[in-house]
Formats: C-alpha cells, sequence, structure tokens
C-alpha cells in the first residue's frame, strides 16, 4: 500500500469546508503532537509514515515505531482488519504541556478501509468509533456533537480537553454527510498565530494595496515560526539546527502563512491587490528573522 499524506485541516469558514455545520457534526479535542501514520500491506506487514514521508526501517519516528510493534490491538487490527491506512496523532512533546502519562501514545483519528471490490475509503466516525472501541485503540475525546450545531456553542468547546491542563489547543470538527475527508479546526486564542498589529495601506508606488511588510508582521509571527521550526526538527528526528537549515524554514513559512492566512484577509478585504514577489519576499524576510533570533537565544543549535 502506497504513502498517502492526511489531508490539510483548514479553519473553519474556508471554502473547503464551507457548508460543514449543516448536519450532524462530531467535533474532537485537536491534539498538539507529530502527525503520524500506519501504512498497511496485508498479511500483517506495516510501515509507519510522519506527516510528510514514509519513514523506512529500522528507522523510528520518536518510538512510534517500537510503540506500534508492542502494541498488540494495534497488530490486532493490522492483521485481521482490511485496512490501507491508520491516521493518528503520536503525542511526544511540542507546543502543549501534556501530562507525562499522556505522551508517547497513538490517538487514532481516521482510517482508510479497503472495500470488498478493492476501493479505499475512508470510515465514518461510527465505523472508526467502533473499530477503536474493538481493538483498544485511544482516540482524541469528543468534545461536542450534534445536527445543525451552532457555531456559539462549538466556540464554548475550544480549548476543552480530555487531560489535565488548562487549554486544549482547539476543535476538530467532521461531517460525513457533508464529506468524509474534509475537516474544520478552531483554534484556542491562546495557541493564535496571528499578531494584533495593524496590516498599513501600500505607498503610491507599490504594486500592491497594502504594505507587505505590516503584512508580514501580522501573520508570520514569532510563534508561527517557532511552531513550524518544532514540527520541523520532529519530522526530521533532529535534535538541533543550524543557519543551513535556512531554506527549509523559510519555505514551511511561506507556504504555511499563504494557506493559513492569505484566503481570509482577502474575504475581509476582497478589493486588496497583490503583488505576491513582493509579499513573499516580506514573508521571508519576517520568517528568517524569527528563525535567527531563536537559534541564537534558545540553545537548539
Amino acid at each position: 500500500m502506497q504513502f498517502v499524506k492526511y489531508n490539510k485541516i483548514r479553519r473553519l469558514g474556508d471554502r473547503e469546508n464551507r457548508g460543514i455545520l449543516e448536519g450532524y457534526v462530531y467535533g474532537h479535542e485537536k491534539l498538539d503532537g507529530a502527525q503520524a501514520s500506519i501504512i498497511c500491506h496485508g498479511e500483517g506487514k506495516w510501515d509507519i509514515a510522519s506527516r510528510n514521508q514514509t519513514i523506512a526501517s529500522p528507522q523510528d519516528f520518536r518510538g512510534f515505531r517500537e510503540y506500534v510493534q508492542n502494541h498488540a490491538g494495534l497488530q490486532q487490527l493490522i492483521k485481521n482488519e482490511n485496512v490501507a491506512r491508520i491516521y493518528g496523532e503520536w503525542l511526544v512533546k511540542h507546543s502543549v504541556k501534556y501530562p507525562n502519562e499522556a505522551l508517547n501514545h497513538f490517538y487514532v483519528y481516521d482510517v482508510d478501509a479497503i472495500s470488498e471490490s478493492g476501493e479505499i475509503h475512508r470510515l465514518s466516525y461510527p465505523s472508526l468509533d467502533a473499530l477503536c472501541e474493538r481493538y483498544n485503540l485511544l482516540q482524541p475525546r469528543i468534545l461536542i456533537e450534534g445536527r445543525d450545531l451552532d457555531l456559539e456553542s462549538i466556540q464554548k468547546e475550544v480549548g476543552g480537553s480530555q487531560f489535565d491542563i488548562p487549554f486544549g489547543e482547539g476543535v476538530v470538527l467532521r461531517n460525513d454527510s457533508f464529506s468524509l475527508t474534509a475537516r474544520a479546526k478552531i483554534v484556542h486564542p491562546k495557541f493564535s498565530e496571528v499578531s494584533n498589529s495593524k496590516v498599513r495601506p501600500a505607498n503610491t508606488n507599490s504594486k500592491c494595496s497594502f504594505d507587505v511588510y505590516t503584512w508580514a508582521e501580522k501573520y508570520t509571527t514569532l510563534k508561527r515560526v517557532t511552531k513550524l521550526l518544532s514540527k520541523y526538527m520532529l519530522e526530521n528526528t533532529l535534535v538541533e539546527v543550524d543557519r543551513t537549515h535556512t531554506p527549509f524554514i523559510l519555505k514551511l513559512a511561506l507556504e504555511d502563512t499563504l494557506e493559513e492566512c492569505l484566503e481570509p484577509f482577502l474575504e475581509e478585504t476582497p478589493d486588496a491587490i497583490i503583488d505576491m514577489p513582493s509579499l513573499t519576499k516580506a514573508i521571508q524576510s519576517r520568517a528568517r528573522k524569527h528563525f535567527f533570533s531563536i537559534i541564537d537565544n534558545s540553545g537548539v543549535a
């Protein structure tokens, strides 16, 4: 079976998930660890993968391979069920400070199953829940569920957690009648990666209708770059980084800032004119500044 990257979870209101609240909705805790998956090849054979790539044996992923190997439920599922991929969160130390007993466990949030005709499909939530219960697998806790939930009700659950912590990172929403793969997220304000600074209008000589450097200051924040760096190090099993990693961090910061922030900004300012080369330069300049500040002052390099 081939590795397939898990679909990116976008903010609630993104064009990909508009309408997701119409129907029966499940909202589970958004966990802050390392996205991981198990790729099942049949006859009990399997591989592990990080968010972006398969991790070839005997390489491990912060203990994930050993965990899968020794987890009786996962091994039984792999041998007994016709599944292609098992997606979840490998909960290791990251931004949110979870209790030690919660760490180094795999929390399953999606499974791709194989039908009798050989077609691969994403399990509905009830089917996933039953599968996890059958094989004693952990899942992110459902914080809210119901039909045609209103935003106010959901917002009240943002920050809830199955663990003894002040705030969870947020809520992930799914609606199987809307889509078996599309998801939406609402992040707790404590974990927002957008600053309160203002985006100024551009000067008269600019091709952009707004000042790209104040835009980058607002959206390409230290918190965003810090989180991306942490995930980059986790993904690549790095203990330290230095300035030779700069191109990779700038690429991640550019992609993440544009994917997460540009569409909402354009919705608020539909008449905005964008000069992408100038905006790209501003985002990368801001990301470079934050990255150098982190590695020069935090001891990660």
